[in-house]
C-alpha cells in the first residue's frame, strides 16, 4: 500500500479536477461561465455591532467592533473592503481615528490629536483603497486641517495645504484615478496635493473670467486624469452671482471657463464628465434669455471638448437653442420643465437623458417626458421610439448596461392629477424599441435596484399588482442581452429584500442582501441563497 501512495495521490489529483471542472468546487456563474467571486460582506447588527461575514457557506460571522466601542454612524469601509474606518471617544468629549483590520478583526487607535476635543470628518479614501484624507480640528479647536492615513490607521500626516477653515470644507474633494494626486475644493482656493512629491498646486478660482470670487462648489477629475472640473460661485461684471464651471490641469495650466459663449447668467447645477473624458456635460440653468418677454428659467445640457491641445482651440458646443409651440416653450437637445443626464458607462461619448421639450407637440400635452441617446460626437439625438410599450412619462435612467444599452424607468398608468405604475425598461442604443422588466402593463413598482461595478448586469426586485394583488420577484439583466432577463426569485407574495439594497458583487456573480433582518448571499450560476449571519438580527450592509 505505501508504494500505490503515488497513484492514490494521481487519482485524487484527475477527481478533483474533473470535479472542479464540472462546477462541484467553488461555484460557476452559469449565466456567463465566470467562477464566482470571492468578497466578504461586512453588516451592522440592530445593536450596532459590525460583524464580517467570510464567503466559505459557514454561516458563522465574526465580530468586528462591539457597538458600545465606536460612534454610531461613523463607519466607512475601504473600497477593497479591507479596513474599516470608525470614530472613537477619546474620554476627553473629542474623538479619534479607528481603523479594524477587516481579516484580523484587530482594531487600532490610529490618529494622535493634541486638541482633546477634536471632531471628525468622513475619510476620502484614494481609488486603491490603502489611503485616505480626513478633516480633524486635531491641533485647535474649531479650526480644522486635513491628515493624510494610510489604511491600516498608520502615518498620519498633516497635508502641507497652507490653510486652515473653520469649517470643514463639505464642498468638494476628489482622487485622481491613478491616485497621485488628492484634490480639495475650498472657501478661497482649489488645492491640489501631489503624493508622490509632497508638493501642493493652488489654484485661485474664477481667474480667466475676472469675476469676484464668492465660494466654491463641487470638483471632479476627469476620468483619464489630464483634467479637474471644479464649480466656481462667482460675481460677474455687470451681473448677478452665478455657478460657473472650469477646467484646470492639476498642475494648474490649462486653466479655462467651461460654459463660455452662454451669454447671460448660467446656473450649473451639476456637471460629469464622459467615460473617455473628452467631453463636459453641464446641467445649465439659465434665466437671461428675454425671446419671447420676460426672464425665463431654461433647462439644457452642453458638452464642451477638451481634447484639445491648448486651451485656446478647443470646442465649445452649446446645444441649447429654444422656441415657442403654443402656450409652451419648448427646447431643442434640452427640455422645459424636467431634465436629467446619464452618461452611458462603457459607450464613450454617448449619454441617455430625459426631456419634455417634445410633449407638448408629439402628445399635445406639456410635461410628458421621453427618453433620448445623444452622441457627443455626431451630435445626432435619436428620441426611443414607445410604441407598444406602456410608456406615458419617463421617469428616470438609472444608468448603462454592457455599452450598447441601459436602464430607465417610465409610468405606465395615468391618473388624476398625475401618474402611477413605474414599469422598468432596458433601452438599446442602436434600436428603436426598449424592453419591458415587467410583462405587465399595469402598476409595477420596484423595490431596489443595483448594478455591478462594471455595469453589465443591473440587479432589481419589482411587484407587480394587478387587481390589487402583489407579487414580488428578483431579476437579473445581462448587458451582452439585455432583452433576456434572468429570474432569480419569485413570484412571491413577500417582498424579497426586506430592508437596505442590493449587494452585487464587482463581476455580477454573486448578490448579497438582507432579507427577513438577516444577511444573505445569492449564487447567480447555481440560484442557490445562503445565510451569511446566522442568528444575527441585521440593521443594514455597510459593504
Amino acid at each position: 500500500m505505501r508504494g500505490a501512495g503515488p497513484c492514490w495521490k494521481l487519482l485524487l489529483l484527475v477527481a478533483a479536477a474533473a470535479l472542479n471542472a464540472c462546477g462541484g468546487s467553488g461555484s460557476k456563474d452559469a449565466t456567463d461561465g465566470t467562477s464566482r467571486e470571492a468578497q466578504p460582506v461586512v453588516f451592522e447588527a440592530s445593536d450596532l455591532s459590525i460583524y464580517e461575514a467570510p464567503d466559505d457557506g459557514s454561516d458563522t460571522a465574526r465580530l468586528l467592533v462591539a457597538g458600545a466601542d465606536y460612534v454610531a454612524n461613523s463607519e466607512n469601509l475601504s473600497p477593497d473592503r479591507k479596513f474599516l474606518y470608525t470614530r472613537v471617544s477619546n474620554g476627553s468629549g473629542g474623538y479619534d481615528v479607528a481603523i479594524t483590520n477587516v481579516k484580523t478583526a484587530v482594531t487600532t487607535q490610529a490618529s494622535h490629536f493634541t486638541n482633546p476635543t477634536s471632531n471628525l470628518f468622513i475619510p476620502a479614501w484614494n481609488h486603491a483603497g490603502d489611503k485616505f484624507v480626513v478633516a480633524a480640528d486635531g491641533d485647535t479647536e474649531g479650526v480644522f486641517e486635513y491628515y493624510l492615513f494610510n489604511a491600516d490607521g498608520s502615518g498620519q500626516y498633516k497635508l502641507p495645504l497652507g490653510i486652515t477653515v473653520s469649517v470643514p470644507a463639505s464642498q468638494g474633494e476628489d482622487w485622481s484615478p491613478d491616485d497621485r494626486y488628492f484634490v480639495k475644493s475650498l472657501i478661497s482656493s482649489i488645492k491640489v496635493y501631489d503624493v508622490v512629491n509632497d508638493t501642493v498646486t493652488s489654484i485661485s478660482p474664477g481667474a480667466p473670467t475676472g469675476a469676484a470670487h464668492l465660494a466654491q462648489g463641487a470638483v471632479h477629475f476627469s476620468p483619464d486624469g489630464n483634467y479637474i472640473a471644479y464649480q466656481n460661485y462667482e460675481q460677474s461684471v455687470g451681473g448677478d452671482p452665478a455657478w460657473q464651471v472650469y477646467t484646470v490641469r492639476p498642475d494648474g495650466s490649462d486653466h479655462e471657463l467651461a460654459n463660455g459663449g452662454l451669454g447671460g447668467i448660467a446656473y450649473i447645477s451639476t456637471f460629469t464628465w464622459s467615460p473617455d473624458s473628452r467631453f463636459l456635460e453641464e446641467n445649465v440653468r439659465h434665466r437671461t434669455d428675454t425671446t419671447y418677454g420676460g426672464a425665463r428659467v431654461l433647462i439644457g445640457f452642453n458638452t464642451w471638448n477638451v481634447t484639445a491641445d491648448t486651451a485656446g482651440s478647443r470646442s465649445k458646443r452649446v446645444l441649447t437653442t429654444s422656441y415657442l409651440v403654443g402656450s409652451a416653450y419648448m427646447m431643442r437637445l434640452g427640455c422645459y420643465n424636467y431634465c436629467q443626464f446619464h452618461w452611458l458607462e462603457g459607450s464613450g461619448a454617448r449619454m441617455a437623458y430625459v426631456s419634455d421639450h417634445e410633449s407638448y407637440s408629439l402628445y399635445g400635452e406639456e410635461n410628458l417626458t421621453d427618453v433620448y441617446v445623444y452622441d457627443a460626437d455626431t451630435l445626432v439625438t435619436r428620441r426611443v421610439d414607445r410604441t407598444g410599450q406602456p410608456i406615458l412619462a419617463v421617469n428616470s435612467i438609472l444608468g448603462g448596461l454592457g455599452g450598447s444599452a441601459f436602464v430607465f424607468a417610465a409610468y405606465s398608468v395615468k391618473i388624476t392629477g398625475g401618474y402611477t405604475g413605474t414599469n422598468y425598461f432596458v433601452g438599446r442604443i442602436d434600436a428603436p424599441a426598449p424592453t419591458a422588466l415587467s410583462d405587465r402593463s399595469m402598476n409595477t413598482s420596484l423595490s431596489f435596484r443595483a448594478f455591478n461595478r462594471s455595469h453589465d448586469k443591473f440587479f432589481a426586485e419589482y411587484r407587480d399588482t394587478t387587481g390589487g394583488v402583489g407579487a414580488y420577484s428578483l431579476v437579473v439583466y445581462r448587458g451582452d442581452d439585455p432583452s433576456k432577463r434572468i429570474t432569480l426569485r419569485g413570484p412571491e407574495s413577500n417582498g424579497i429584500v426586506s430592508q437596505g439594497e442590493l449587494h452585487p458583487s464587482d463581476d455580477g456573480s454573486r448578490l448579497d442582501y438582507i432579507r427577513s433582518q438577516h444577511v444573505f448571499s445569492f449564487d447567480i450560476g447555481s440560484k442557490i441563497e445562503t445565510s451569511l449571519s446566522g442568528s444575527i438580527t441585521v440593521d443594514k450592509i455597510i459593504g
